[in-house]
C-alpha cells in the first residue's frame, strides 16, 4: 500500500459521512496499518453499512483487497466508489492498479485514461496509463502519453527515461539514444540511463561508445552486477579478455546470479587452456544458471580439452537429453567415444551427425577414420573418397588421401 493513500484514508473522514462511519473509517485505517487486514475490512463493511454513499470507505475496503490478493473484489469496492465520486482522480488511479496487478490492460488503459482527463497535471497518472499501453504493445500511443505530459508542463529526466525504453523496443535506436541524452542532459547521475545507453550502442555495434557508458554506470553505482557482466561483453567481443575476465568476475562477486556470467568467465578461462578454472566455474554455472544445456556443453569441452573423456561423456549425454539436435554435440561426443575405443557408439554419433546436417563434411573423414579402427576397410574407404570428393581441399585432405593409400 502506498503512503499517499493510506493517509487519504485516513484524513479522509468527511463531515457528511456520518460520526459513526467515520469512526468505523478511522479503526480500519489503524488496523491497516498494523497489518490486520481482515480486521480492517470489517470496519470498512461497517462503515459502508452505516453510510452506503461513503466512497472512501469503499475505496479503503478496495484497497485492502489489493493487499490480500483479493483483486476482482478490489475492483468491485473501487467501482463502487467510483459510481459515488465519478469525478474523483485517485478513485481511478487505484482501480487501474487493481487492473494492472491483474494484467487487464484493456481496463488499465480505461482506468487511467479516465484519471488523466481528470487530473492532467499529475504525473504518475501518465505513467501508467503508458505503460498499459506498452504492455498491450500500443508503443506509439505510449509515446503520445508521455508527450501529452510534456506539454502540460510535465518533465523530469523519468519521463524521457520511459520513452527512451518504448523507443527501444520500437527498434529505433536514434530516438531511443536521443531521449537518453536529455534524460543525462538533466541528471548527469541517472546510472541506468547510461547503462540503457550502452545497452543500445552495443546493439547497433558501437562498441567503443558502448564500454563507455557502461563504465560511467559502475562507477555511479559500483553495485551494478548487471552493469559489470554487460561491460564484460563489451570487453570480449574487442577481444579484452583479461579486462572481461575481471568484471565478469565483480559481476559475479555481488551476484552469482547475473545472467550467465559464471558460463561467460569460464569460456575465457577455455580459451586461455585454464581448464581447471573452466570446470570450477562451470560447475558453478550449473547451480546459477539452472542447469542450461550450453553450459552443460562448455563443460564437455572442458573435461574434453582435459583428458577426462569419462566426465566429457556424461556432460554431453546431458546435453543431448535437452538438446538432441545439436549435432556439434553428437560430433564432439563420438570424437570423445573414439579415444575412449567405443568405435561403434561412435560411429553411430557420427552416423548421427550427417543426418542433422549433411553439409558437414569432416564428419566423413572421422567415419572413415573410426571404420577403420573397427576393421570396417570397405566402409572406411567409402568414407575417405566420399570426403575428399566434398571437400578436396579440407583440413583433414591431406589424411585422408594417406589413408587411402594404404588401403
Amino acid at each position: 500500500m502506498s503512503g499517499w493513500t493510506l493517509l487519504l484514508w485516513v484524513l479522509s473522514l468527511p463531515a457528511f459521512a456520518g460520526e459513526e462511519a467515520s469512526q468505523y473509517l478511522k479503526k480500519g485505517n489503524e488496523a491497516v496499518q498494523k497489518g490486520q487486514y481482515q480486521k480492517a475490512i470489517g470496519f470498512y463493511q461497517k462503515a459502508v453499512e452505516q453510510n452506503p454513499q461513503f466512497a472512501e470507505a469503499y475505496q479503503a475496503l478496495g484497497e485492502t483487497y489489493k493487499l490480500l490478493g483479493q483483486f476482482q473484489k478490489s475492483v468491485e469496492e473501487l467501482k463502487k466508489a467510483a459510481e459515488i465520486k465519478p469525478q474523483d482522480p485517485v478513485i481511478y488511479i487505484q482501480l487501474g492498479g487493481a487492473y494492472e496487478v491483474q494484467e487487464d490492460w484493456d481496463s488499465a488503459t480505461w482506468a487511467f485514461d479516465k484519471a488523466r482527463q481528470l487530473d492532467p497535471k499529475q504525473e504518475q497518472i501518465y505513467d501508467h496509463l503508458a505503460n498499459a499501453y506498452s504492455r498491450k504493445r500500443l508503443y506509439s500511443k505510449a509515446i503520445e502519453t508521455y508527450q501529452a505530459a510534456l506539454s502540460k508542463g510535465i518533465d523530469g529526466p523519468f519521463i524521457h527515461y520511459q520513452m527512451a525504453n518504448i523507443y527501444f523496443e520500437m527498434e529505433q535506436a536514434d530516438k531511443a539514444l536521443k531521449e537518453l541524452d536529455k534524460v543525462l542532459k538533466q541528471n548527469s547521475a541517472f546510472y541506468m540511463a547510461h547503462f540503457q545507453k550502452g545497452v543500445i550502442l552495443k546493439g547497433i555495434g558501437e562498441m567503443e561508445k558502448a564500454g563507455g557508458e557502461f563504465e560511467e554506470a559502475v562507477k555511479l553505482n559500483p553495485e551494478l552486477a548487471i552493469g559489470f557482466y554487460e561491460l564484460g561483453n563489451v570487453y570480449t567481443m574487442v577481444q579484452r579478455d583479461e579486462e572481461a575476465l575481471q568484471v565478469y568476475q565483480k559481476a559475479a562477486a555481488l551476484n552469482p546470479y547475473t545472467a550467465n556470467v559464471n558460463t561467460k568467465i569460464a569460456e575465457i578461462y577455455g580459451r586461455q587452456n585454464r581448464y581447471d578454472e573452466a570446470i570450477r566455474f562451470l560447475k558453478k554455472a550449473l547451480e546459477t544458471d539452472n542447469g542450461q544445456f550450453m553450459t552443460y556443453y562448455h563443460l564437455a569441452n572442458a573435461y574434453q580439452n582435459k583428458g577426462m573423456r569419462k566426465e566429457a561423456i556424461a556432460a554431453y549425454e546431458k546435453v543431448l537429453q535437452v538438446f538432441p539436435v545439436f549435432f556439434t554435440a553428437h560430433y564432439n561426443l563420438g570424437l570423445v567415444l573414439s579415444e575412449e575405443g567405443q568405435y561403434a557408439k561412435a560411429v553411430e554419433k557420427f552416423e548421427e551427425v550427417l543426418k542433422l546436417n549433411p553439409n558437414f563434411t569432416m564428419v566423413l573423414y572421422q567415419l572413415g577414420k573410426t571404420h577403420l579402427k573397427l576393421g570396417n576397410e570397405q566402409e572406411a574407404k567409402r568414407r575417405f573418397e566420399e570426403y575428399l570428393k566434398r571437400a578436396p581441399e579440407g583440413e583433414a585432405a591431406r589424411d585422408a588421401k594417406q589413408a587411402l593409400a594404404k588401403l
